[in-house]
């Protein structure tokens, strides 16, 4: 009995070691599925892209608050700075690939011990005929000094692209902040403008509620009506003026939030009457591919990667060895009256490392 298990127990345990190693079915790949050759949208080539935002708004006030935006947020001045900021680093870039000059002036004064092999040296010559050299030795310069780094592996070249690419890339983010910006004040100038028909509305609900409670009044005094008619009346009226303080409550919460985006400090909001300021008749979209390449956003992000591939590109090159020339050519001399003697007083050098 206890054989017969034991037989059984392993007859299992072999089964399931043999399932465990079978061989893992392969995965169907799943077909592709085909692409239209055509759009199936109007092929049109004039979009809303290309149209100026000051003929896309045809109400004068709200062109005058977008136009203030564009000159005071602070989000765009701070594009407006982050593209000079751009233009200095491709300056900075562009000036690595060429040499490096710098003239300086410079003094010094040195004094080495008696009892030196250069303080015995020194003791025991002239600088000139009758003139030995002095404890105190001076040093005078004058001159130009000039470097220059060779860009064998294009480490210099790839810095200066993608700098450009960068400051291309902050030029599409001023537009998409100008875009969004243009958005909401125009969201929000229109939102301005629902409240404001709607606190005309609520106020000449007003008026007539008032007039009909004054009705109501007399009706009661003739005993046409009860108190509770007038009561319900007068309900009616603080209801509609209750309304009326909310939406000038949302309409100074609006107008706050407009003057946040044109950069000033609050103040009134003139609105036009109503939405009779209507936009264009027919707005032209154009196909996918203008909308994606009209989209500032996209562009931005396209040249962040071109940046980042030049990048790595220079950062790749920074493994390699670089190879540096140096020079320089001035006057040198201990003493302010022999400086510019010719030819004694003229140094020059030329040196060129590999690091």
């Amino acid at each position: 009995m206890n054989k017969n298990k034991i037989i059984a127990i392993g007859c299992i345990i072999s089964s399931s070691f043999i399932i465990s190693c079978a061989a893992p079915k392969a995965i169907e790949q799943t077909k592709d599925t085909p692409i239209p050759t055509t759009y199936t949208g109007s092929i049109d080539s004039a979009n809303v892209a290309k149209m100026a935002w000051s003929s896309f708004f045809n109400d004068n006030k709200l062109t005058a608050l977008i136009d203030t935006a564009l000159k005071n947020n602070l989000d765009v001045l701070t594009t407006i700075q982050e593209i000079e900021i751009a233009k200095s680093k491709i300056r900075f870039a562009n000036g690595k690939l060429f040499p490096s000059v710098t003239a300086g002036v410079g003094f010094g004064i040195e004094k080495v011990g008696k009892y030196t092999s250069q303080g015995a040296g020194d003791a025991s010559a002239d600088i000139t005929p009758g003139e030995v050299v002095p404890e105190n030795l001076g040093d005078l310069r004058l001159g130009f000094q000039a470097g220059w780094e060779a860009d064998i592996w294009g480490k210099l070249r790839n810095a200066k692209k993608a700098a450009f690419n960068n400051y291309l890339s902050t030029v599409e983010g001023r537009k998409w902040v100008t875009t969004n910006l243009i958005a909401e004040v125009a969201n929000t100038y229109y939102e301005l403008v629902g409240l404001h028909a709607q606190l005309n509305i609520i106020n000449e609900s007003i008026a007539l509620q008032q007039k009909e409670l004054e009705v109501v009044k007399i009706q009661k005094e003739a005993s046409v009506v009860s108190e509770l008619a007038v009561k319900q009346f007068e309900a009616m009226v603080y209801n509609a003026q209750n309304l009326s303080f909310n939406l000038l409550q949302n309409i100074t919460e609006t107008e706050n939030k407009m003057n946040l985006l044109l950069g000033r400090f609050p103040q009134k909001i003139e609105v036009s009457e109503g939405f009779t300021q209507a936009l264009p008749n027919s707005l032209e979209v154009g196909i996918p591919s203008q909308l994606l390449k009209n989209r500032p956003d996209i562009q931005q992000a396209e040249y962040n990667l071109m940046a980042s591939s030049f990048d790595l590109k220079a950062a790749q090159a920074e493994f390699y060895p670089s190879v540096n020339i140096g020079s320089s050519l001035g006057l040198n001399a201990f003493k302010a009256k022999y400086l510019f003697r010719s030819p004694e007083s003229i140094m020059y050098s030329l040196l060129s490392d590999v690091a």
